[in-house]
């Protein structure tokens, strides 16, 4: 919305009212017409952040927008209503280029952090997520580069040719960073809530070891019982690291190349619990740099084994599905989601292990209660927002050309308004 207001002011317009002093006209036989926009533009914003009901201009520091609908297609629908925009009083406007033959505007400007906060409606469905609930939100878009296009034509009013913005006007934007909250997504459910909380312990907080912390985790814990180091294949590279040192034949770990270094690790223990950098945290707050020197008494050699780790293969238990051939999708959903169909995918993600190792690929470790949590987030979650910030690029790619559409078509209505008061003669001097 506040597209049109820098359109009006940096076309430096006159209204048949009495123009106030901070809105100065442009010649457009000016050599320098386009940086006389920029410059004039960038003077009356200050002044236009306070509004001006005289020249229909509202209060822009907060914007209030009354409502906004975001219509993303069928698969997700947002309603936004009592929105107050903050930080336009950060805009910097950075270009202004007004085209009278071609009749075009084009007008670029940069907002530091800009905030939407106000209450929301969501149904749909967000990348593979469902999402639906209503409450607060807070979208805030940071470092955004805004640019906005539009042809426009002239129409006469009273006597007076006024400018008048066509329909085929266009806004683009380009963040750095996107950050949403929105309260009570899925109404509250906090079985749910507890099932993504969960969902994000597991597997948003895990990662794998380092060699280093692997090796430290192996010299200096007396009570973890350790059976060996796995590591991943390094990472791909065009560098060989050849120089680094001779291949390494006896296991010394003086002779590893650094893309071995860099590769991520786990420990396996004798009561078959694996070790990562999430155990070490939520164990007994055990701290790679703040641990006493290692202890040379207690140090080992490794046997480093090569070669892909053999599994002897399984076939599939066999089932009948013929007893739910008449069952309505209802009826079969109710059933599918027990203790026994997750047992099940247990057992099929165990043939999935045996794959993962056979392809040198690290071990899922999928456990029954990961498997309870990954159906909980494909389902429902009230936690949305962890996800929906991990993946803020892609959830701008689904509802940024919406969200644009709508800044359209309030700078349409907003610009119209301005416009009628002001005729063409007074926008432009000779």
């Amino acid at each position: 919305m506040f597209f049109q207001y820098v359109y009006a002011l940096c076309m430096g317009f006159v209204a048949a009212l009495p123009p106030p002093s901070y809105l100065k006209p442009c010649s457009l036989s000016d050599p320098k017409f386009e940086q006389c926009c920029l410059e004039h533009g960038r003077e009356a914003i200050p002044h236009l952040l306070n509004g001006d009901k005289k020249y229909n201009i509202p209060k822009l520091v907060p914007l209030i927008v009354p409502s906004v609908t975001v219509d993303a297609g069928e698969h997700l629908k947002v309603y936004l209503k009592n929105i107050k925009a903050y930080g336009l009083d950060k805009t910097d406007l950075q270009q202004v280029k007004f085209d009278t033959k071609r009749q075009k505007i084009t007008i670029k400007l940069n907002v530091d952090k800009l905030s939407l906060i106000g209450m929301y409606s969501v149904d749909g469905k967000i990348l593979i997520l469902p999402i639906k609930g209503n409450g607060g939100i807070n979208i805030t878009a940071i470092d955004g580069k805004y640019q906005y296009d539009a042809d426009y034509t002239l129409k006469e009013i009273d006597g007076k040719q006024h400018l008048s913005i066509s329909d085929n006007d266009k806004l683009t934007f380009d963040l750095r960073k996107a950050e949403f909250h929105l309260d009570n997504l899925f109404n509250g459910d906090k079985v749910l809530e507890y099932l993504y909380l969960e969902f994000i312990r597991l597997f948003y907080l895990r990662r794998e070891l380092s060699l280093q912390e692997a090796l430290e985790l192996a010299y200096a814990e007396d009570d973890v019982d350790i059976t060996a180091i796995y590591t991943e294949p390094p990472e791909i590279s065009v560098l060989s690291d050849e120089d680094s040192g001779a291949e390494d034949d006896d296991g010394d770990i003086n002779r590893l190349s650094g893309r071995q270094f860099r590769a991520a690790m786990e420990i396996p223990q004798r009561n078959n619990v694996r070790i990562n950098s999430y155990t070490i945290n939520q164990g007994k707050d055990y701290d790679i740099d703040t641990q006493e020197p290692l202890v040379k008494e207690k140090q080992t050699n490794f046997v480093w084994a090569s070669g892909d780790l053999q599994s002897e293969g399984k076939n599939f238990i066999p089932r009948d599905f013929s007893d739910f051939a008449d069952s309505i999708p209802v009826e079969v959903f109710a059933m599918l989601w027990d203790d026994d169909i997750l047992k099940l995918v247990v057992e099929l993600v165990d043939e999935t292990t045996k794959y993962a190792l056979f392809k040198n690929a690290p071990d899922p470790n999928i456990t029954y209660e990961e498997i309870q949590c990954a159906v909980a987030i494909l389902i429902l979650s009230p936690q949305m927002n962890v996800f929906l910030n991990e993946n803020w690029t892609d959830v701008i790619n689904e509802i940024g050309g919406a969200i644009s559409q709508t800044v359209e078509s309030l700078v349409r209505s907003i610009a119209t308004g301005v416009f009628d008061k002001i005729s063409y003669a007074d926008l432009f001097t000779e």
